[in-house]
Parts: structure tokens; C-alpha cells; sequence
């Protein structure tokens, strides 16, 4: 059976194509490149190959009849289109982090670098975490190993935010403010590209200075050496500590802690993962069995950015056996 493999996130839409455990003719596109999902397909198809299945990873939810995007674009795709169109027999489509979660089953040794070794012995039927900084923020839970797992899916991304500083309190008032729709600051509003380029925006105004960069893409590409941008990383990675530390305590998942996602992947591969702040946010001075719980969980980045396909497959794989 020929399977492909697609993974649609915020800024870009990977594809990949399997006739059996191995993933092939992997590409990337950027999303607003296409007006529909139909398009990138196509394009992506060009060279005549015909899947028999299509499985797909995105952030949407279905209303009975189609997927609604709910991430950056404002795609809406239906099944019965794509069957008629492409003439895929199986369709299938499942939440980003749902997939991601599942590639941490199949992930090699290789694909993972360890942040932070532990002595703990991963247990596959304890859970494990994953958190995605990227366009937005995302956050799963793994639970079992090959054979019977169960990933449960979160809108984590979406607790309100902790403050433990005046920084804090004054950051988010600052996002609060800009925002146009009257909802709440939450920890995706810093724990995103958005996000980073909020804090330095956050910083500039607290120096009395203008942003000399116009987005987050504008500081990786000229502002790598800037002061502000260098302190708005300190904050970014001291809330993001925070926030694993909430979710590893909240999924009791002391058995692996990941990291994926566009921003992570770009701050690790810059060199600029600020690993000292986040763990001053991780490692908080809680009771003793979650302080040495916390302290005992291991660390790692998923470094293969088209992971997501592998747990497609995954999954594609076991349905079809």
C-alpha cells in the first residue's frame, strides 16, 4: 500500500511517502505558498505517484463533514473531495500532537539529543510528555509502548500563564493590552515565534527604545548578537521552564520530556537554546516528591523536524495490518 504522509503546521506542510516502513521523497513547503490543501497535494504529486491512503497530522477539528484548520491558516478540507479527487481509498486525520507523541515509539537514538541525562530508565507504560514551541504551542501525552499506546491530547497551550516576578506580571499586562479580541494572556502568547518577538517587543518598550527587528524571522537572521533580543531569551526560556515544569507534574510524566517544533528546532540549530534559564524555570523548590520527580526526568529534542510522519505512519501501519 502506498501511504502518504502529511503533517500541516502553521508555517509549513511536510509531506512523505511510504510503501512500507520507510519514509521516502520527503519535501517542505511553506502553507501560503497554496491556496487549499488540494494544491499542495497536488504539487506534491506531480511526479504521478497515486497513494492509496492519505494520513494527515494538523491542528483542525471536523463538523461532520470537513476539517476546519485551526492553526494559522484557514483551510477547510473535506474527505469526500480528496477521495474523488486523488482517489486515496483511506483517509485519515489525527491532531499534530497526537502524531508527534506517537513518533516518540519509533524515534532511533539518532533523532533524539539529550538536554538533560538522568539515571531514570524510561518505562514505557509510565507517560511521557511532549511539548512543541513553534508557530503556536502544543502539548501532548504518551502513555504505553509499541503495541497499546495512548496519546492524550491538550489545549495546554492555553493555561494561563505563571507569574512568579514583576517582569512577569508586567510582560503579560503588555501582551494583554495588545490584544484585540478581550481574551486572556496565555503561555502560548510567549511560548511561540509570536511570542519571542512579543517579549523583545515587551523589553524595547521598557527601555524606551523602537524595535530595530520586525519579526522573530528579522532577529535570527540580524539580531542574533542583540542585547535586548539576548535578554527577551532569558525570559522565553525561563517561562518555558515553568511551563514543562506544570506539565510534567499535571501528566505525571517523569518517564521523558521532548521538544519539537519550528522555534525549538531554530534556537537549537542558532546555538541559542538557553538551557541554564530553562532549568532555573524547571527545577522549581516544590515539595520533596515532586522536586526529586522533576529532577529525575530526562530531556530531549527531537531533532528530525518531519518526526511527525513517522508517527503517521506509525499508526497508518498498525490500521492497515
Amino acid at each position: 500500500m502506498r501511504i502518504l504522509l502529511c503533517d500541516v503546521g502553521g508555517t509549513h506542510i511536510r509531506f512523505g511517502l511510504s510503501t512500507g516502513q520507510k519514509i521516502e521523497n520527503i519535501r517542505k513547503f511553506r502553507v501560503d505558498e497554496f491556496d487549499t490543501l488540494d494544491d499542495a497535494i497536488g504539487q506534491y504529486l506531480l511526479s504521478g505517484e497515486k497513494p492509496d491512503a492519505f494520513y494527515l497530522a494538523t491542528a483542525a477539528r471536523f463538523d461532520g463533514s470537513k476539517w476546519i484548520f485551526t492553526n494559522e491558516n484557514k483551510w477547510q478540507v473535506k474527505p469526500a473531495t480528496l477521495e474523488k479527487k486523488f482517489s486515496f481509498k483511506t483517509i485519515r486525520c489525527l491532531n499534530d500532537f497526537e502524531a508527534s507523541a506517537l513518533s516518540i515509539i519509533v524515534a532511533e537514538e539518532s533523532e533524539l539529543l539529550p538536554i538533560v541525562r538522568t539515571d531514570k530508565k524510561i518505562i514505557p507504560e509510565e507517560s511521557r510528555c511532549i511539548i512543541g514551541v513553534g508557530t503556536g504551542l502544543g502539548l501532548a501525552y504518551l502513555i504505553g509502548g509499541l503495541e497499546s499506546p495512548v496519546v492524550q491530547q491538550t489545549y495546554g497551550g492555553h493555561m494561563l500563564p505563571t507569574i512568579l516576578t514583576q517582569e512577569h506580571a508586567e510582560l503579560y499586562k503588555f501582551i494583554t493590552d495588545k490584544k484585540n479580541n478581550g481574551t486572556v494572556a496565555i503561555f502560548e502568547d510567549v511560548l511561540s515565534g509570536t511570542g519571542l518577538y512579543r517579549i523583545y517587543q515587551f523589553l524595547c518598550a521598557q527601555s524606551h527604545l523602537d524595535a530595530d527587528y520586525r519579526s522573530v524571522s528579522d532577529l535570527f537572521e540580524r539580531g542574533k548578537d542583540n542585547e535586548i533580543f539576548r535578554s527577551a531569551l532569558d525570559i522565553f526560556f525561563e517561562i518555558l521552564g515553568l511551563f514543562a515544569h506544570q506539565a510534567v507534574a499535571f501528566g505525571y510524566s517523569y518517564s521523558g520530556l521532548y521538544f519539537t517544533g519550528g522555534i525549538i528546532d531554530r534556537l537549537m540549530v542558532a546555538g541559542l537554546f538557553g538551557k541554564e534559564k530553562f532549568l532555573q524555570g524547571f527545577y522549581q523548590n516544590n515539595i520533596p516528591i515532586v522536586k526529586n520527580n522533576v529532577l529525575s526526568t530526562p530531556i530531549y529534542w527531537i531533532k528530525d523536524e518531519f518526526i511527525s510522519l513517522k508517527g503517521l505512519l506509525y499508526l497508518a501501519e498498525k490500521e492497515n495490518a
